[in-house]
Formats: structure tokens, sequence, C-alpha cells
């Protein structure tokens, strides 16, 4: 078995589009002159549900609760580092509708396992949605 190792990719101007260090924290070129940290930017839970608890996809989720009416209790698998972490999303009434309506969403961190998802009808009272997509972002422990 062979291994490349890389440590930065630079355009043919000398622009570096791509840097890594020995913490392996990975740098890419963004807009302009600016650099984004790779990891930072990543989603680290997300969550496409349906019918209240069917989890169509995701990614570090182990579980969702339907605690209450527009209420969803959501555990990943791999915790966060604290308890600061964000995130939000967006839901309509059903799947197959375009004409649902939009439908907002807050994700209301509990633990650095647990984070709770509401869901508001457009009337701004809480409610069940046909279809959620949900995400988190931040550091992981």
């Amino acid at each position: 078995m062979s291994t490349l190792v890389v440590e930065t990719i630079k355009h043919t101007n000398d622009t570096t589009l791509f840097a890594s260090d020995t913490s392996g924290q990975l740098t890419v070129q963004g807009e302009g002159t600016a650099t984004t940290n790779l990891q930072q930017g990543l989603a680290k839970s997300w969550l496409n549900q349906s019918d209240g608890t069917t989890i169509r996809d995701s990614f570090n989720i182990a579980s969702i609760t339907d605690t209450s009416t527009g209420v969803h209790r959501k555990t990943m698998t791999n915790a966060m580092s604290n308890t600061d972490y964000s995130g939000g999303g967006s839901g309509a009434a059903s799947i197959n509708s375009a004409t649902s309506g939009n439908r907002m969403m807050s994700a209301n961190p509990s633990t650095t396992t647990l984070v709770y998802i509401v869901c508001f009808s457009t009337d701004g009272n809480k409610a069940d949605l046909g279809y959620i997509g949900s995400n988190i972002f931040g550091d992981l422990a």
C-alpha cells in the first residue's frame, strides 16, 4: 500500500488553493483572498425526516423522538464539544406538495448529543410537519 502526502496545492499563479498542517486542519482558498477552515464549515449532523420520526436519510443521527406537537428530539451519534453549536432547517406540511407553504424551524441545543427541533406553521403555532430538513454546525468532541 502506498501513501501520498500533500501539504499544499497551488494554482499556476502561485495562489494556495489547499493547505494542511500537522494537526490535520485543512484550509481551502475561499472567495478572493479569504481562506476557510474546511472542518469548521462542514455540517456535523444533518437529518431528512418525514411523517414524525421516519428518518429518510441522515448523518450522525442515532434516533429521533416525537416529544409533542411540533417538537422532535434528535440524538446525535457523536457528541458535540459543547452546547454552543448552531442548527436550523426548514420543513413543509407534506413532502410532495410545492404549494404547502414554507415552514420555519429552530434547533435548540440541550446537551452535547441532544437537540430539540421545534417546527412552526405559517401562522406561528407549533405544528407537526410532513417533511423536515435540519442540520447542525459546530465542533465535534
